[in-house]
């Protein structure tokens, strides 16, 4: 789904998908953590109501406004986790970096 996406992602996103590995920090002293991931339980509904907010899709239902890929990414989704009940739900693990830089005096 994210690679039917991607090309209607801004080209900035390019920094997101290699978590900030071209950003250089300024500072002697720095940090970087790859270890935080973000935990939630959301039923289907709701996982399909954020992906809904990407950028890229709303500037795929631009380009293509009669294309229901959300509806094939539900229906990819029920088959993945065996079921049709659209409130069982989903453990997501979002893994996300930090940068931390220190401006030493």
């Amino acid at each position: 789904f994210y690679g039917k996406l991607k090309p209607y992602f801004p080209p900035d996103r390019v920094h997101i998908d290699n978590k900030y590995a071209g950003i250089i920090l300024p500072y002697e002293e720095k940090i970087r953590d790859d270890s935080v991931k973000i935990k939630y339980e959301w039923n289907l509904d709701r996982f399909l109501a954020y992906v809904s907010t990407w950028s890229g899709y709303v500037h795929y239902m631009e380009k293509y406004p009669d294309r229901d890929i959300l509806f094939d990414l539900r229906n990819d989704l029920f088959k993945a986790m065996k079921t049709n009940n659209q409130n069982e739900l989903m453990k997501l693990y979002f893994e996300t970096f930090i940068l931390l830089g220190r401006k030493t005096k």
